[in-house]
Formats: structure tokens, sequence, C-alpha cells
């Protein structure tokens, strides 16, 4: 269940900024919600669609950066609609194709 959350306004002093590659270069990237959920673990998730072009480098920015700062609570990625369901898309799911 979530306990809190917060909505990343994004670009502004202060905001939640996570590095992301595209093209042999590193983009900043604001995911949208920080949630807390009651059994202490912590999510970073931004909604944004497959289709996109930056969708897969973005993926695997957020789940890199949980794979290196991981104190076993994060977890996130990108939420995305896919087949009319929500999933979340992580390194793991960019790379199996999904």
């Amino acid at each position: 269940s979530v306990a809190w959350w917060y909505r990343n306004p994004g670009r502004c002093d202060g905001d939640n900024v996570l590095p992301y590659e595209v093209g042999g270069g590193v983009c900043a990237m604001y995911p949208d919600f920080i949630v807390g959920f009651t059994d202490g673990r912590i999510g970073i998730f931004d909604p944004h669609g497959t289709h996109l072009a930056d969708g897969p480098a973005k993926a695997r920015g957020i789940s890199e950066w949980i794979h290196v700062h991981n104190a076993v609570s994060l977890i996130g990625g990108l939420l995305a609609q896919v087949n009319g369901r929500w999933k979340i898309i992580d390194r793991r799911t960019v790379r199996s194709g999904e």
C-alpha cells in the first residue's frame, strides 16, 4: 500500500534528477513520482510511452540508478500502458523486448 507520494515537478532547483544516456551523451530525467510504500520501499516512477524514442534509454537510466544506489528498498522504472495494462518498464524489460 502507498504511505505517501511526491509529485516531482521537474526542472526546478531541488527537484529529483536522474541521469540517462542517449547517443553517447548524458541527459537529465526528472521522474514524475516518488512513492513511499507502507512496507518501507521507495518507488521512483515516470509515466512514459514505450513508443517514444527515448523510452528505452529512460527505462535503463532509472533502472541503472536504482541498481547502483539500491539499499534493497528501491524499486521503479517507466510506467507504460502495454496491451491495455499498466506495466513497470525497467532494464530487464527493455533487454527482453517486452
